[in-house]
């Protein structure tokens, strides 16, 4: 009678004494995630976006590929990047390049190609706590479309870097983090090597977030960040918002500035207020926030069958501030005998959080106020994505 043979492995891969050859890792690349996806637009044309992740067995080397095909190639957005994780501190290398179209609040047209190179380096000193670093090259050209249009195309490279050190220890809830801390200390600058555009600046961020659980799904939150930057053309901060927000949003023309659009920071969320409403080479912005569970299930029939699970909710209030001259600045007044905030900005209100399971849908209604008043009309918010 033969006997059952449990060992896949083939015979030759055994020596002489039943031991198994011991043979050299090769490196073999294994797709882990492939998506795409096209349309057709009347302006661009026909449009294609693509991504691709690959790596070997261990995870020792990862390469990413993303693609937006836009008309032609010089109008095409591409990203690729390669991160070597075979040791301790992990390395990246990584080349990208744009070409995005803008109008701005004068209706004019222009385009800016923005490419470049980029490394990274990454090493913990534990499971929670690393130390980043990234350095940059980038080349920014921008061309303008219209005939009325006097402004003169100009191109211009900037290098910048930053170290960072970061620690996180958060356990995820269904809507955000419910529990630990979070932390983020960014030292940044960038200077101009090319072109006639001086972009010169450094700067000093720090981010500090805390999560208490209390219970099932109530939590709570606090945050507190803030940033300075200094140089020739100093990075400027832009408060108001929140993250990801749905719905078309009204700028200043200084915003489209290469040194805003590409080299500044927005900071959310600061809800009561718009996009970009204050700014300026200082900021600070603290949230307080309750999460607490509103819905357990919910079962709609019309005009759509559609059934959420755990809809949370939040009590929110946000407290912050920019400004460039720290003598000109006046954190409250008093007007008519009362104590009001002046340049300090606040806002509070409530929330609501729905996972859908391919997306986060957020609603925010927050008031503003000075402590001295409130204004009659709340402002609204749809956006997507957890909560900070």
């Amino acid at each position: 009678k033969e006997q059952a043979v449990f060992d896949s492995i083939a015979s030759s891969n055994k020596l002489p004494d039943g031991e198994y050859k011991v043979r050299d890792y090769r490196v073999r690349f294994t797709p882990d995630y492939v998506n795409g996806g096209f349309s057709y637009d009347t302006f661009f044309g026909i449009r294609g976006q693509s991504v691709f992740v690959f790596s070997d067995y261990l995870g020792d080397h990862q390469i990413y590929l993303i693609t937006d095909l836009v008309n032609t190639i010089d109008q095409s957005n591409i990203q690729m990047y390669y991160f070597y994780n075979r040791m301790r501190t992990n390395l990246g290398i990584g080349a990208f390049h744009t070409n995005n179209y803008y109008i701005d609040t004068y209706d004019h047209l222009f385009s800016d190609r923005f490419y470049g190179l980029q490394g990274f380096v990454s090493r913990p000193f534990s499971k929670y706590f690393r130390v980043e670093a990234t350095a940059s090259q980038i080349f920014i050209d921008r061309r303008y479309h219209d005939y009325n249009d006097l402004r003169e195309n100009y191109s211009t490279g900037v290098t910048a870097g930053s170290i960072s050190l970061v620690q996180d220890n958060i356990i995820w809830g269904i809507t955000g983090p419910l529990n630990g801390r979070r932390s983020r200390l960014d030292i940044s600058g960038a200077a101009n090597i090319t072109g006639s555009r001086d972009i010169s600046y450094y700067s000093l961020d720090f981010d500090y977030r805390k999560y208490w659980h209390i219970k099932g799904l109530f939590s709570a939150a606090i945050r507190f960040s803030g940033g300075a930057s200094w140089g020739e053309t100093p990075k400027r901060y832009f408060l108001g918002g929140t993250t990801n927000y749905i719905g078309n949003v009204v700028v200043d023309a200084s915003v489209y500035d290469v040194e805003n659009l590409y080299f500044s920071d927005v900071v959310t969320p600061m809800r009561g207020f718009e996009y970009y409403e204050l700014s300026g080479t200082r900021y600070f912005l603290t949230n307080f926030e309750f999460r607490y569970p509103f819905i357990d299930y919910l079962q709609m029939n019309f005009p759509l069958a559609l059934g959420l699970r755990y809809v949370t909710g939040s009590i929110f209030f946000d407290l912050g501030s920019t400004w460039d001259d720290d003598s000109m600045f006046k954190g409250g007044t008093s007007q008519d005998g009362r104590a009001r905030l002046q340049d300090i900005k606040s806002a509070f209100g409530f929330g609501m959080r729905a996972n859908l399971g391919f997306l986060l849908l957020r609603y925010d209604l927050a008031w503003k106020t000075d402590f001295g008043s409130v204004v009659a009309h709340p402002k609204s918010y749809f956006s997507l994505g957890a909560d900070f």
